[in-house]
């Protein structure tokens, strides 16, 4: 009687220590669920912090100008002038894929405060005194310098002034002078993950539509 009471207990125990076992079982498949959804909720919001928010220290180089009616897509040329000293002919060249530097800008952390007010005949707005950030760069060929305001939360974006390092154009070739005009133009921004658009106004002198310039990051 007392081995049957004996085995009957140890069989009840068995199979409460199985139901014990599975359960432990279960909840360590959910803890390695919780884990591994945690490692995925943090690996993507990791993800989403590297995107770019602002632009204070970031470096960007251009795709091309987009004309926002037509949409069409246009790739500015780096177009090079020299005489050939063995054939006497004077050679264009367009070094777009080896010039690095080439329709480059840099957003520093440097600021400049303007005290006299102005205004601006190629963004068309009255430029206001106060604190403007720095925007450093290269055309084709020429480094440019432009003072702009932003604001995060409207997407505004204005250049109270652009210019180059010589003071003036000469030297510049045509795509060039499209792509300081368009900087001195400038009037909205927007920004997404690794794009960044500066939206400019028509200048009609350098047959300038409505349009904006496409960025891309890139290391310097």
């Amino acid at each position: 009687m007392f081995y049957l009471f004996l085995n009957c207990y140890v069989m009840k125990n068995l199979k409460m220590l199985c139901i014990i076992l599975e359960i432990f079982k279960m909840s360590k498949v959910n803890i390695l669920t919780m884990l591994l959804l945690t490692a995925a909720s943090f690996s993507s919001c990791t993800k989403e912090s590297e995107s770019i928010q602002f632009l204070a220290g970031t470096n960007w180089k251009l795709v091309g100008m987009v004309d926002t009616e037509t949409g069409v897509l246009k790739e500015l040329r780096a177009m090079y002038v020299y005489l050939d000293t063995i054939t006497g002919l004077i050679v264009e060249e367009d070094r777009i894929k080896t010039c690095t530097r080439c329709y480059t800008i840099t957003f520093t952390e440097d600021s400049v405060f303007r005290e006299m007010p102005f205004y601006n005949y190629n963004s068309q707005i009255d430029i206001d005194t106060g604190w403007y950030k720095i925007l450093s760069g290269f055309s084709r060929a020429l480094p440019i310098r432009c003072e702009y305001k932003i604001d995060y939360k409207t997407g505004a974006f204005y250049t109270a002034s652009c210019s180059t390092a010589m003071g003036s154009e000469v030297g510049e070739l045509p795509d060039g002078y499209l792509f300081i005009h368009a900087l001195k133009s400038l009037q909205s921004f927007s920004l997404q993950k690794d794009e960044l658009k500066l939206y400019y106004l028509p200048y009609p002198h350098y047959n300038i539509n409505k349009g904006y310039l496409l960025f891309k990051p890139f290391k310097p």
